[in-house]
Parts: C-alpha cells; structure tokens; sequence
C-alpha cells in the first residue's frame, strides 16, 4: 500500500542527489537508508559496513554492491 509523506525539501534534495549517484531512484533510496537505520537501531552494536553488506546481500534488496 502507497501512502504519501512529507518531507523537507533539504532531504529531499538529499535523497535525490544521493541517489543519482548511487544508480538508485529516490524512493529506492530512502528505503535503502530507512533499512541501514532501522538495522542500525535494532541493532546498535554492528558495524556500519555489516549492515550495509547485509542489506545488499539480501534478496530483492534496495543496496549496491558498487
């Protein structure tokens, strides 16, 4: 189910800058840095680069391996 957010134009910004970048479209961005911070909270005592690794590993994830 969709549903609209708001969200400053400084992150959106952001996001889209960030993911032109990356090779992701902004909505894949966001999710990718919602996964690494909802992982990184869960789980406070993993490294930044763990998680990431793990989100790209996953089927269907929205990370890069580049």
């Amino acid at each position: 189910m969709a549903k609209s957010i708001r969200l400053s134009d400084d992150l959106l910004v952001s996001i889209e800058h960030t993911a032109s970048s990356t090779g992701r479209s902004p909505s894949e961005q966001l999710k990718y840095w919602v996964a690494i911070g909802r992982t990184a909270e869960d789980n406070p005592d993993l490294p930044f680069s763990f998680i990431k690794d793990a989100i790209a590993g996953q089927p269907g994830n929205v990370g890069r391996n580049d």
